[in-house]
């Protein structure tokens, strides 16, 4: 926490060792909704590798073949890559979408 100070005008009203009253303010932020929708690996040869980020030169954190169920995040619509939940246990991760058929 920061240090206090009074203001001339608060200095006048309470003497030096009186607390000055802090107000305090609840500010509400609404945390975005994060729609999922189902979909499964489509169109590899082998293997979908899921990515730690969007792009191609990060860590291969899953494997997964054709056919395996995932689900993506909905708001990724203008980007090469879908933000996916995949697997059991679930793995976060990336996949390119040309690779992801949305249901």
């Amino acid at each position: 926490m920061g240090k206090k100070f009074r203001t001339y005008e608060q200095f006048k009203e309470k003497p030096i060792g009186e607390p000055i009253e802090e107000e305090t303010v609840v500010v509400e932020v609404e945390e975005p909704i994060e729609e999922w929708v189902d979909a499964n690996v489509n169109g590899v040869d082998s293997m979908l590798n899921i990515r730690s980020s969007a792009e191609v030169a990060n860590n291969v954190i899953g494997l997964f073949g054709e056919g395996t169920p995932c689900k993506v995040l909905k708001s990724n619509e203008n980007s090469d890559w879908y933000r996916i939940i995949i697997g059991e246990p679930e793995i976060k991760g990336y996949a390119m979408k040309k690779y992801i058929k949305v249901s």
